[in-house]
């Protein structure tokens, strides 16, 4: 495999398990609010969901979860594009050594732009935003011309 593609590989690797930290953190903070979408979740076990509460660590200060929402949905929205985008890169051009950085350099964007999110916190909200948003166009322009 192609240290292209091997980058690719764990830079989707890493951007999932941000994903998957986020859905445990909103799954913790349901718990710790007892705010649960649907009535089943309601009605579980209480040994269950005692279990949950100790693996989950559900007690202390809760995340918003409109802002759990906000990664999640921010993320799906930036992040598929962009590995769509520098598959096909990897697929139907000659990746350099440049592409690579872009990859690595988008990875910490996205973590920089969820933590931010989470926190509250501008203008690393904003910049990181932007900085993952432009590498993106950066490789679509890439991809459509000659």
């Amino acid at each position: 495999m192609s240290d292209y593609m091997n980058t690719l590989g764990k830079a989707t690797g890493l951007l999932g398990l941000k994903m998957c930290v986020t859905h445990l953190l909103t799954v913790r903070t349901r718990f710790i609010e007892n705010s649960f979408k649907t009535n089943e979740d309601t009605q579980i076990h209480p040994v269950i969901g005692t279990c949950f509460t100790y693996l989950l660590g559900a007690f202390g200060p809760s995340i918003s979860i409109p802002r759990l929402h906000g990664v999640v949905s921010n993320s799906l929205e930036n992040e598929s594009i962009f590995f769509a985008i520098y598959l096909m890169i990897g697929l139907t051009k000659t990746p350099t050594e440049q592409h690579i950085k872009i990859i690595w350099a988008f990875v910490v964007a996205r973590y920089i732009q969820a933590f931010s999110y989470l926190l509250g916190v501008q203008p690393y909200r904003a910049f990181s935003f932007v900085a993952g948003l432009m590498m993106t166009i950066f490789g679509g322009v890439e991809l459509v011309r000659n």
